[in-house]
């Protein structure tokens, strides 16, 4: 089984020895919205035009493909 997306970015924030509340200084993204990236909640953000706003700045912020595979 692959790793989900809000996996591959949590393990990318943490091989980066980066704390959500690090990540959300450098990304200005509040650690809330971060936390529910990295546990695929996209329903927390109440629109999906927010999610895959914050989705595509903090993927891109940890280099990682958020494309669809």
């Amino acid at each position: 089984m692959h790793p989900t997306l809000g996996q591959r970015l949590r393990a990318a924030r943490e091989a980066r020895g980066l704390s959500l509340v690090d990540a959300a200084h450098e990304t200005r993204v509040p650690p809330q919205r971060l936390h529910h990236l990295e546990t695929d909640n996209l329903a927390a953000f109440g629109s999906l035009t927010y999610a895959r706003s914050f989705l595509k700045l903090y993927a891109d912020f940890l280099e990682v493909d958020a494309t669809d595979e």
